[in-house]
Order: structure tokens, then C-alpha cells, then sequence
């Protein structure tokens, strides 16, 4: 420290490369204390693989509110949640060979809380 100012010396030898830390902060709108940080990094060396490059980090702080909020223009008293987009896959998979309405029954008979809400779900596929 000279005068109150803090000095940094240069580090010597210098390094060839450099990091990247990059940091994602989000809040959920209907609680603030509920909070989430994306952390990936850039500048990975070369011998680093492909998929180690395109990791990230993900935390979670606070806990999830259990009461969940009704959706933006929602008309109904629940709220909003959104069906699977592996159920609505493999909806579509099975209308090209059957009826919407016989695909919407079988996924209702397999599971009705999985599946689509309405054959709309599946005709937009």
C-alpha cells in the first residue's frame, strides 16, 4: 500500500493463457430469497475434451417455495404446470401411425397425470 492505494505487482512470467469465470444470477419472481448462479468458464486449453469445456455449474440458494404462483394470463385457479416435453415427443411419435384421440386416451390410461392436457398439445407437434 503507497499513500492508501493498493499496488499490485506484475506477475512474473506472465501466464500464457487466461480463464474466464462467468457468472449467471437469477432470482424467481415470486421470491427473492430464492436464488440460482450459473458458473461455466472460457479459455479451457485445447487438450482439455469437448465435453468438459461445456460444463457449468449450477447453485441453488434458499429454498423453493412450495406454493406455486398462477401463471402470467392464466383464467384458472391452479397453477401453471408444464407437461413433459418427452410426454409430448412421444405423443407425436404415436399420432403419426394412430388417431390424436386414440394416442390422448392411451397416455391418459397410462398415466394421467403425465400426460397431455389436451390433443392441441399434440396437433402443435
Amino acid at each position: 500500500m503507497v499513500n492508501g492505494a493498493i499496488i499490485y505487482e506484475p506477475l512474473f512470467p506472465q501466464p500464457s493463457s487466461v480463464l474466464t469465470l462467468h457468472r449467471y444470477y437469477t432470482k424467481l419472481m415470486e421470491d427473492n430469497t430464492f436464488k440460482q448462479r450459473i458458473t461455466t468458464i472460457a479459455g479451457l486449453p485445447e487438450f482439455i475434451s469437448v465435453e468438459k469445456k461445456m460444463l457449468a455449474i449450477v447453485e441453488y440458494c434458499g429454498t423453493m417455495p412450495t406454493k406455486l404462483k398462477k401463471h402470467g394470463n392464466s383464467k384458472k385457479s391452479e397453477p401453471y404446470v408444464r407437461t413433459d416435453p418427452n410426454v409430448i415427443q412421444r405423443a407425436a411419435e404415436m399420432a403419426e401411425h394412430e388417431k390424436v384421440s386414440n394416442v390422448m386416451t392411451k397416455l391418459m390410461e397410462d398415466n394421467s397425470f403425465t400426460a397431455p392436457k389436451s390433443t392441441r398439445q399434440i396437433n402443435d407437434k
